[in-house]
């Protein structure tokens, strides 16, 4: 049952099929300050939203990604094609918010551990109030994940090519958006090595 008196049914997609090719090491069993895997970090965040649906991409056997989700109330779904970028995960999720009727799909990226809770369920509150086709998170730096596309965006999301996701469906609808505005900066994505030692840093400074 939608948690929404309206009975819209909303699916989170946490993409985290990476191979980590910058980073020489499964960037999603990398730990945060608290000890917990970035992935799920991620993932636990998206648990505890409004949405109805949690799924989480993860790379073909043998990663290791998939085990650290055990005991999450969430959807794991690999992608045996993720060598071949972004854009195949975001398929395997579009298809999976397909099968289970899904109003819309919310996406988060398996390498921001540091995206809030209040950015996911406000992406989902405006489209909950307004129905815009396409809905994303603007920070004081710009836009970023979460971005929640509706139903009616699906077959374009499924056309997608290459390692950009969405980015190619956000352009040709960006005068459609509905942005919902964060105080704070945009989670920095965890790619390299360098990256992940500024974000351990920076939950040691909070």
């Amino acid at each position: 049952m939608s948690r929404f008196a309206n009975g819209l049914h909303i699916c989170v997609a946490v993409l985290a099929a990476g191979l980590s090719r910058r980073m020489g090491y499964p960037k999603q069993l990398l730990l945060s300050s608290n000890g917990m895997p970035l992935v799920r970090c991620v993932a636990q965040t998206a648990v505890a939203s409004t949405a109805d649906t949690v799924v989480v991409v993860v790379p073909p056997k043998g990663s290791g990604v998939a085990a650290t989700l055990e005991g999450l109330p969430v959807c794991t779904l690999e992608n045996p094609l993720a060598h071949a970028g972004l854009s195949t995960s975001l398929h395997v999720a579009v298809r999976e918010a397909v099968r289970a009727n899904a109003d819309a799909i919310v996406i988060l990226l398996g390498d921001q551990p540091g995206i809030s809770l209040d950015s996911i369920d406000g992406v989902i509150a405006a489209f909950a109030r307004h129905g815009k086709p396409f809905v994303q998170v603007k920070y004081r730096d710009g836009y970023g994940h979460p971005v929640l596309f509706s139903r009616k965006l699906f077959p374009e999301l499924m056309n997608c090519k290459g390692d950009e996701g969405g980015r190619q469906v956000v352009a040709r609808h960006r005068d459609e958006r509905l942005a919902v505005p964060m105080a704070s900066v945009s989670p920095p994505d965890v790619d390299t090595p360098e990256d992940y030692q500024m974000f351990l840093n920076a939950c040691a400074r909070k």
